[in-house]
């Protein structure tokens, strides 16, 4: 159990090409009208995560930044979301 005021974090390479084309987070997406790279952030940000994205692209750095004022998923499509088993990646965790 974490004490007051501390943030537990992880550092782990959580996605790689094939999970962001993955039919369940594209119809996600799609129906937010985002990137499902922005759905898997909302993901972990709704459990409560501490998210560090990092990306060498000056338009996506922006994404990133302005996600925490963006679109909340629903209930379900957190459900959809922890459905989805590549192997114990981050989405089991």
């Amino acid at each position: 159990m974490l004490e007051p005021g501390l943030v537990f974090q992880r550092f782990q390479q959580w996605l790689c090409g094939q999970d962001l084309e993955a039919p369940t987070l594209t119809a996600i997406a799609g129906k937010h009208g985002v990137s499902p790279a922005a759905v898997c952030l909302r993901w972990l940000l709704q459990r409560g995560l501490s998210v560090v994205p990092s990306s060498s692209s000056p338009a996506r750095i922006d994404a990133n930044l302005r996600l925490p004022d963006g679109f909340v998923l629903s209930d379900s499509e957190m459900g959809e979301l922890f459905g989805l088993d590549e192997g114990g990646g981050a989405w089991q965790q």
